[in-house]
């Protein structure tokens, strides 16, 4: 099993860092306590890459006619919370909100229509604690910047719905994100009603944009561990073959093949 964190010899981090643009890194000798914490957003801003992506495939197909016809009046486009987000669905939740009917599945990666049984009554679960916490402060952008609401399981039953504010170009399928920071999440129980408690912003707004050539480097302003929003962009940065690090105040991460590189500043 590769290793997420990876230490080499410095004269090979050297050539390393030259081949994706950068001259001025050091490698340190090993992996502080930060490991843990790092990879657990890494584990959370994967999950929301694929769920972004899998809810842009399935308005594809929506609009393709994958699922069959659509009312555009009662039906709702989204995806279940399968750890690879490849499921899309159509369906229209009943009154009083806690029953989903005529549910369309459809694998957004194949785009064959799923006929096996789902579990629906969870993903009704899933929807009614979007909608839940819609209604909480914390879902609204107090500057008016549109959010993108991602919904998270995490341990157990918790789920998380993040509101990450974005401002993205689209080719194709394809997207790259135009800014980071400024995102937000309220925990939610999976009834939907019970708010256990709202993550404010992990860092402030701003804008993104890549460098055209070389080795891609975000700036944290976190002093460790970098935010959802940093995470999430680094690895779209890498998704569409392109070199990524980030830098917070204390470390420098590149990624590298399917792990890390991890330099102290």
């Amino acid at each position: 099993m590769a290793k997420a964190f990876m230490v080499v010899h410095p004269s090979a981090f050297r050539t390393l860092c030259m081949g994706l643009g950068v001259a001025s890194l050091s490698l340190t000798s090993g992996v502080r306590g930060q490991s843990a914490e790092f990879l657990a957003v890494e584990r959370k801003a994967r999950q929301a890459v694929a769920v972004f992506g899998c809810n842009s495939e399935a308005g594809h197909a929506a609009n393709a006619g994958r699922f069959g016809p659509v009312d555009p009046k009662t039906d709702l486009i989204t995806c279940l919370s399968t750890p690879d987000a490849s499921l899309g669905v159509a369906f229209e939740l009943g009154p009083p909100g806690s029953r989903v009917r005529r549910a369309r599945v459809l694998d957004v990666r194949s785009g064959q229509r799923v006929m096996t049984p789902v579990d629906t009554a969870r993903f009704a679960q899933e929807i009614i604690a979007m909608i839940g916490a819609s209604r909480q402060p914390a879902a609204n952008d107090p500057s008016g910047r549109r959010s993108i609401p991602l919904l998270l399981r995490t341990a157990g039953d918790t789920i998380e719905v993040w509101y990450v504010p974005t401002t993205q170009v689209s080719e194709g399928r394809s997207w790259m994100p135009r800014s980071i920071g400024g995102e937000r999440a309220v925990v939610v129980a999976p009834d939907g009603g019970s708010l256990i408690r709202v993550l404010n912003e992990q860092s402030a707004w701003r804008a993104f944009t890549p460098d055209t050539s070389g080795l891609v480097l975000i700036r944290s302003e976190a002093e460790e561990v970098p935010s959802l929003s940093e995470m999430m962009a680094c690895l779209q940065v890498v998704m569409e073959g392109r070199g990524a690090a980030i830098e917070t105040r204390r470390w420098t991460y590149v990624r590298f093949g399917t792990g890390w590189v991890v330099s102290p500043r």
